[in-house]
């Protein structure tokens, strides 16, 4: 459940508002109409504020205002409030309960917003004002191994297709080549639908538990399906970046990351480094690692995680049978470019010492 913030002016916990005739408003509700819930707070819409302003103040996230004013259908524009709205906030979400306009006055527009009377609630403090939302601009991604995938999990490599042979019987495939294909799910797949090329190259095994996870693999190139009749399905190379052979696998194609949105990460992530592009052994800057957690534990594309290794323990030797945990070292900072369900691909965006196969990938600084 989400935490809301504790509010400083502006906030009172019980109240009765009284509403000018019906018809006026969009909502056409007042408070005492509606069984007030004592664990909500009500706050009265200043000039200045918008929904990333309340949302971030209450939430501490103003990117989940979209989430968490779902109540509010008419609202589609993040500075679409006006001075007089009263809100009413509880842990799951935001809902208007009284607007300071007229309905017609909720469509979006150029004209400057009019000022108008707050409707005053008992005993309101004046709020503060607000500070304009920061913009946030998406980041160029400039490492080109991000074309590659690098590594696949048991399961996407379970599920991908393969390319039986040439059309013309060709020993060798290359750029507009036909090719026929079998996918184990075939009726799923149309024409048009883009495949990424690969070869298996290594079995990966997690460097703590020693299960195996994934498998290395090596791009080839790319192809489109162009014909499907039954469980006959033809596809034509349409990228190739090395030889291609018959028994190649096919795995969807996702356009490559080129700029991404950074964000903090919610999810309290404890991962590890399973698996590094063509092997790299001494990881840096702009390149890219795998890490075994990935979209079912939370993580999202864009979300900012720190690189840290563990340094084990040391005897105190003052107390006997005592060990002291040492700091970790922090090693740099990675961001989320692409997930499956149990694995993330991450650039490191940042390089203070090198990495290796092994360390921790953390959403937060590690406790000692």
């Amino acid at each position: 459940m989400i935490k809301i913030k504790k509010r400083i002016a502006g906030l009172v916990v019980a109240m009765a508002i009284l509403l000018p005739p019906t018809g006026l408003f969009a909502q056409d509700l007042t408070l005492g109409e509606e069984k007030l819930d004592q664990e909500a707070m009500y706050h009265t819409v200043v000039k200045g504020d918008t929904l990333w302003d309340i949302t971030e103040e209450f939430f501490e996230d103003p990117f989940k205002w979209p989430q968490l004013w779902k109540k509010n259908a008419q609202i589609k524009n993040p500075h679409l409030i006006f001075p007089g709205d009263v809100i009413k906030i509880t842990s799951d979400g935001i809902e208007i309960v009284l607007r300071g306009l007229p309905y017609e006055k909720l469509a979006p527009q150029e004209d400057a917003v009019p000022e108008l009377p707050v409707v005053k609630l008992e005993k309101q403090e004046e709020a503060a004002p607000s500070e304009p939302a920061p913009e946030v601009r998406p980041e160029n991604i400039n490492s080109d191994k991000v074309v590659h995938t690098g590594f696949i999990s048991k399961g996407a490599l379970k599920a991908s297709g393969v390319i039986v042979r040439p059309t013309d019987k060709k020993v060798m495939i290359y750029r507009g080549d036909d090719v026929i294909l079998s996918f184990e799910d075939g009726e799923n797949i149309k024409i048009g639908d883009r495949f990424v090329i690969f070869t298996v190259e290594d079995k990966v095994k997690h460097p703590v538990t020693r299960k195996k996870v994934g498998y290395v693999v090596d791009n080839h190139g790319t192809l489109k399906v162009t014909s499907v009749m039954g469980s006959l399905v033809e596809g034509r190379v349409d990228l190739a970046y090395k030889e291609i052979f018959k028994g190649a696998k096919l795995t969807p194609y996702i356009d490559p990351l080129k700029k991404v949105t950074i964000t903090e990460t919610t999810a309290d992530l404890e991962a590890v480094i399973i698996a590094t592009i063509e092997g790299v052994h001494q990881v840096a800057e702009n390149d890219v690692i795998y890490i075994d957690k990935g979209n079912k534990d939370g993580l999202m594309v864009g979300n900012k995680l720190g690189i840290y290794r563990a340094r084990g323990t040391v005897k105190d030797p003052l107390r006997k049978r005592t060990e002291i945990q040492l700091p970790s070292i922090v090693l740099g900072e990675a961001i989320v470019i692409s997930l499956q369900e149990n694995s993330a691909a991450c650039l490191v965006r940042e390089s203070l010492r090198a990495i290796k196969i092994g360390d921790e990938v953390l959403s937060a600084l590690p406790a000692h």
